[in-house]
């Protein structure tokens, strides 16, 4: 990013004046902590409904009109479709952070449900996602598109040149493992959680077989078009997305005692995705979600009135920079990159 725009998005105060996240929150309406099962069950069948019309718009224009149109079409589907399919990701990411209801059953059977429907393990999702929560912008902890040190400088991350991210959670990722699917390397999972990790495995094994069913029955052609590209334009999207939300050239990471819960947190980054922004739940305020991940995020991301309000108070209330550039996604990621 440029220094004139990052100036443009900074705000005044300096680090050494971190306000508590209980500071912050006092300045935060009181029902943005409140989740509301009825409003996440909207934004749930709001993204399902999109998907199924999507589908069946595809279909009759299948069955009415030339092939040379529905080859036309099918591009834009496949994307459109894969982008209702990140959508209802990040509901399940929210589920994972339990901000999606305050029964944590609840949460974790729709994340799981949501999750297993995109091929995601939840459980060892969940896990890791948490790591990277609690080291955000820690050079030596964290598992996000951490800069390398000098001697690791020829093992560099799988995850921070692949389109599809599930090299996130499949693929040795250099100096650090990133193995989420594979039970035997993380060692968290072995404290009360290897129960919940193998399920989340086998659920998405069990939904693979109904797949690859569904392709005997169909053909592998249909099983591609209506599934696997979209999932491909999901994974594509949320590796974008993540990445330039913790992604610039002015984040400071730091380690050991120069790093601390506050800095961490504060180092991520807020952007706006233009059309995109309202489909995947304003999932562009980061810093808000970083400082309180189990807060009801699916409230205060919508309307957008409440997130520019509560942006503003954190914006008063930041020790250092909070971004709000307004570009699109491709032009962000060729700034950063």
């Amino acid at each position: 990013m440029a220094a004139s725009k990052i100036k443009e998005a900074t705000c005044g105060n300096k680090p050494e004046t971190f306000p508590t996240v209980v500071d912050i929150k006092k300045n935060i309406p009181k029902y943005c902590f409140e989740p509301k099962v009825s409003t996440s069950m909207y934004y749930v069948a709001r993204d399902f409904v999109a998907i199924a019309s999507l589908h069946l718009i595809f279909e009759l224009i299948s069955i009415s009109l030339p092939w040379y149109v529905v080859y036309t079409v099918a591009p834009g589907y496949m994307f459109m479709k894969g982008t209702f399919f990140l959508a209802l990701f990040i509901i399940g990411h929210d589920c994972c952070h339990g901000s999606f209801s305050s029964s944590s059953i609840l949460s974790d059977v729709v994340g799981a449900a949501l999750h297993t429907f995109l091929l995601m393990p939840y459980s060892c999702w969940k896990f890791s996602h948490r790591v990277h929560h609690k080291n955000t912008c820690n050079i030596d902890k964290d598992e996000m598109f951490y800069p390398l040190r000098k001697e690791n400088a020829r093992l560099q991350p799988a995850n921070t040149h692949s389109l599809f991210w599930k090299a996130y959670l499949a693929l040795e990722s250099g100096p650090r493992s990133l193995l989420c699917y594979d039970l035997l390397v993380r060692t968290y999972m072995y404290a009360g959680r290897l129960m919940a990790s193998a399920m989340s495995i086998l659920f998405n094994i069990l939904w693979a077989t109904v797949l690859y069913r569904y392709a005997m029955h169909y053909g592998w052609g249909s099983l591609v078009l209506h599934y696997l590209i979209p999932v491909v334009t999901y994974v594509s999207w949320g590796f974008v997305i993540t990445f330039l939300q913790h992604a610039d050239d002015d984040i400071a990471w730091a380690s050991g005692h120069k790093w601390n819960y506050m800095h961490g947190q504060l180092s991520t980054v807020d952007r706006h995705y233009g059309w995109l922004h309202g489909i995947i739940h304003n999932v562009g305020t980061h810093q808000i979600h970083h400082l309180f991940p189990k807060s009801h995020t699916i409230i205060w991301r919508k309307p957008l009135w409440l997130s520019g309000r509560v942006t503003h108070i954190l914006c008063e209330l930041m020790p250092i920079r909070f971004f709000r550039p307004f570009f699109s996604y491709m032009g962000s990621t060729y700034e950063v990159v």
